[in-house]
């Protein structure tokens, strides 16, 4: 099974908008399945330890940052989604 290319950014914020919990994402975990789950911790409380959670792929929202317009997020490719190259032998 190929492991699935994480689609978040980690270090940027992002909200759960069932329950409106926002955090920065600090972790991925990719389950055996192919699951992958996505750690965010919000900011604490009164020097408490900070609150994490985490969520599903489909679940979570970019939080735009302030007077910057968010970019959509495109796939870049890479050599994991391209075709192998062939080569023949020298003298062939």
């Amino acid at each position: 099974m190929a492991n699935p290319v994480p689609k978040l950014e980690m270090g940027k914020k992002y909200r759960d908008p069932v329950s409106g919990f926002e955090g920065i994402c600090s972790a991925t975990y990719t389950y055996i399945t192919g699951c992958v789950r996505y750690e965010l911790v919000g900011k604490s409380k009164d020097g408490a330890e900070a609150p994490s959670m985490v969520f599903d792929e489909g679940q979570i929202e970019l939080v735009p940052e302030e007077g910057v317009e968010p970019q959509p997020q495109k796939e870049t490719g890479g050599p994991q989604r391209s075709a192998p190259v062939r080569r023949s032998a020298p003298g062939r």
